[in-house]
């Protein structure tokens, strides 16, 4: 994560590893601790919902504003949004 401006104080620096069966894989670094959380994920259109263990109803949802094979911008509610980039 390059880029974030949300309400969570997601550092940035995070990772956030979408797999092709529905998975994502968010590794996060604050305060010198390492706390990795699995999530389920759907993808609608440019809807992208994360369920936190919530069924396939509950969960986070964000729009794709922008992706390319690089960085994928997602915007949610009250103008948040995170800037993710493919590590190299």
């Amino acid at each position: 994560m390059t880029k974030v401006n949300t309400k969570d104080d997601v550092p940035v620096g995070s990772i956030v590893e979408f797999t092709k069966d529905k998975k994502a894989k968010i590794t996060v670094k604050a305060n010198g601790k390492e706390e990795t959380t699995n999530v389920d994920y759907t993808l609608e259109g440019n809807k992208l919902t994360l369920h936190h263990g919530a069924g396939p109803k509950g969960g986070k949802q964000a729009t794709i504003t922008k992706l390319s094979e690089k960085e994928m911008v997602l915007e949610a509610d009250k103008m948040e949004t995170l800037e993710l980039r493919r590590k190299e």
